[in-house]
């Protein structure tokens, strides 16, 4: 669930699933319909859908819904809950809707609940949890949210921005809190690199990445063909992304710590369950992976770095059945 990054994903994604012999229907007739949500089954009656419906001793009605889904939600935020935000921080309450373009889950909560709900028939078999990748991060910049009032003085800007990001998150995290058999891994919005044309190669390690970011705004202004241009790069705060990950990384670090209480106290603990994800260094070092050096240096070309994340993901769900 995300914006064009986390879409990209997708497409990674589904295609290790098609390598390893899957035959997938996206959006069947029976499946609820929402145009920001896009869901796959295993193709009933295919040999591969039967394997893996016999390694997973599930009933006939779990091959009814998705067995993976690509939520398109750019800000996890509808309209009006990004004006009562921004409104908190200075906006003006009539400022021009701009977002159309974002793609949208109308009632990305309501689609949640339907995936984790207990079916009749099978409450001893279907009994893990969904699991969410999630992120949204690259849009909640100063560039998309104009709104915001300009002081002149962008560290006391980007303070404001950051400020409204920790509102958004915790408003965020209250609305999954709902669900219950859900853990959501959060994932970290991945590097941009201002200038990637400038690169064939990753670098050698974290260490040389983080000394390549130090040099960030003036990668950016090297590419700005005038001083308006210069301003509105600027204004995409690519720089600010790990800030706003470790907004997350500090209020999942706070549930864990009182979910673990709570399991030592001996209760029952329900509810979502919450991991971070921080891929950050990890796309930090290839800047040579861009999809179109020069005009595009955030988004990634297919399917390298996406194809790091499933590995990553992979590896962090076999720790957690290990345990």
């Amino acid at each position: 669930m995300g914006d064009s990054l986390s879409q990209g994903h997708d497409h990674s994604f589904g295609s290790y699933l098609q390598e390893a012999g899957m035959q997938l229907d996206v959006n069947p007739p029976h499946l609820p319909k929402d145009s920001g949500i896009r869901s796959h089954i295993l193709h009933p009656g295919h040999p591969k859908t039967l394997e893996l419906q016999k390694r997973a001793g599930v009933p006939d009605s779990r091959m009814q819904y998705p067995v993976y889904s690509i939520i398109e939600e750019h800000m996890l935020v509808h309209e009006e809950d990004l004006r009562y935000l921004t409104g908190l921080y200075g906006a003006q309450p009539d400022w021009q809707w701009h977002l159309q373009a974002m793609r949208r889950a109308d009632d990305w909560g309501k689609f949640f609940k339907w995936m984790t709900e207990t079916r009749p028939g099978e409450e001893e078999s279907v009994t893990k949890d969904t699991i969410l990748f999630l992120n949204t991060g690259a849009h909640w910049s100063r560039g998309t949210l104009y709104m915001l009032p300009e002081t002149g003085d962008p560290v006391e800007e980007r303070s404001t921005l950051t400020q409204l990001y920790k509102t958004m998150v915790k408003m965020v995290m209250k609305r999954f809190s709902e669900h219950t058999r859900l853990t959501i891994l959060y994932r970290a919005t991945n590097a941009g690199h201002p200038s990637c044309h400038l690169y064939d190669k990753p670098f050698s390690d974290a260490a040389e990445a983080l000394k390549g970011e130090a040099r960030f705004l003036e990668l950016t202004d090297a590419q700005a063909a005038n001083p308006v241009d210069r301003k509105v790069r600027r204004r995409w705060d690519w720089d600010m992304f790990n800030t706003h990950s470790h907004v997350w990384r500090k209020e999942i670090e706070g549930l864990q710590r009182e979910r673990k209480a709570s399991i030592e106290r001996g209760e029952d603990v329900q509810g979502v369950k919450w991991l971070f994800v921080d891929l950050y260094e990890m796309s930090l070092q290839r800047p040579d992976a861009h999809g179109s050096p020069g005009k595009d240096c955030l988004h990634w070309c297919l399917p390298a770095v996406y194809n790091e994340w499933s590995r990553h993901i992979y590896h962090l769900l076999y720790l957690e059945m290990e345990q």
